[in-house]
């Protein structure tokens, strides 16, 4: 901060230092103290909390790792062509049940054998026996499937709302770090949201939120912790809250565009869109080597796609990481596609 403060100042003194007083290289100096202190102050204060949530959220999920360890623990054979050690498994699953200890089926103070209970898990709704392990509620392991058994537990309503918010859950907490990416997440989802119908009570989802990552993250979970989810959920609802009215009153506009195009009709706005991309984007053209009726098509394509974003925002954000995928795979280079959009 202070050689970029001396450098940005003595270049101003060069440059306009016979037109301004002292004053001015002060006033300039304190500016760039406030400026730089701010950055300090931010990436000091949210890259921790960043840390903390990235590694807590990696530890909350790490079910998803130990899902296999768990195939050969149940009797289901993996591996279905080799009929030996699937007869192993199922051999050994059924003397392991078959010789349940003494101790699971408990007996009453009078006694007599207590009853197996039918145990209903609140996250699947089915119920199961209560002998050997077949009768075991087993718990969950994930953030996704925590998040729903608490959201029974508690008693809350499943919303329509609250399934796009958790599928999109983990790539926003994946680009937490980079704000545009993480903006544009938000603006998707903004999207989604806005076909459900409401009321959106984000309190609601950010209670089940919490309790499932303490539960997850019981051993390592501490004010540190509170802190940094609320601090992230706090930012996804307010990008929510500024963009969930806006998709309705964006795609009627849009569709009174597209209705009222002037005389030159669509052509022109294929053109006028060519146009300014290889004027912000020379090298662009070097990748549009086709015929004017190809290039015109893939301008058609991308307005059609603009318009169904609106209408079915899940298939079109499908649609557009596989398009981006194979122009990557073609070798076009990732910076060209934000001039494109």
């Amino acid at each position: 901060v202070a050689l970029m403060r001396e450098a940005a100042t003595e270049l101003l003194i060069s440059e306009v230092g016979h037109q301004c007083s002292q004053a001015a290289p002060d006033g300039f100096r304190t500016l760039l103290n406030y400026i730089g202190g701010a950055f300090i102050y931010v990436r000091r204060t949210y890259a921790d909390r960043i840390e903390v949530i990235v590694s807590s959220w990696a530890e909350a999920n790490q079910g998803h790792m130990g899902s296999n360890d768990t195939e050969g623990e149940s009797g289901v054979c993996s591996d279905p062509s080799d009929s030996s050690a699937c007869d192993d498994k199922q051999r050994h699953s059924k003397t392991s049940e078959t010789s349940t200890p003494r101790s699971e089926a408990t007996t009453s103070a009078g006694g007599s054998r207590a009853t197996p209970r039918s145990v209903k898990s609140p996250s699947s709704g089915r119920a199961s026996s209560g002998s050997g392990a077949a009768g075991r509620v087993v718990a969950p392991m994930t953030f996704e499937d925590m998040f729903r058994f608490n959201l029974t537990v508690m008693r809350l309503p499943p919303q329509p709302w609250m399934r796009e918010v958790l599928a999109a859950f983990s790539t926003l907490v994946g680009c937490l770090a980079d704000a545009p990416r993480f903006q544009e997440e938000c603006d998707v989802l903004a999207i989604k949201i806005s076909k459900s119908k409401g009321p959106f009570v984000f309190a609601d989802f950010k209670s089940v939120m919490l309790a499932s990552l303490r539960a997850l993250v019981s051993k390592a979970w501490g004010s540190q912790h509170e802190l940094a989810w609320v601090w992230l959920w706090d930012n996804v609802v307010r990008a929510l809250t500024a963009q969930l009215d806006k998709p309705r009153r964006y795609e009627g506009a849009l569709d009174g565009m597209f209705a009222a195009l002037d005389d030159r009709g669509p052509d022109g706005l294929r053109q006028d869109i060519l146009q300014a991309f290889f004027v912000t984007t020379p090298a662009g053209q070097d990748y549009f080597r086709q015929s004017a009726a190809r290039l015109h098509f893939i301008v058609e394509k991308i307005l059609s796609m603009i318009r169904e974003l609106y209408k079915r925002p899940g298939d079109v954000v499908f649609a557009l990481g596989a398009l981006g995928l194979r122009h990557a795979g073609y070798g076009v280079p990732a910076h060209m596609f934000g001039p494109f959009v």
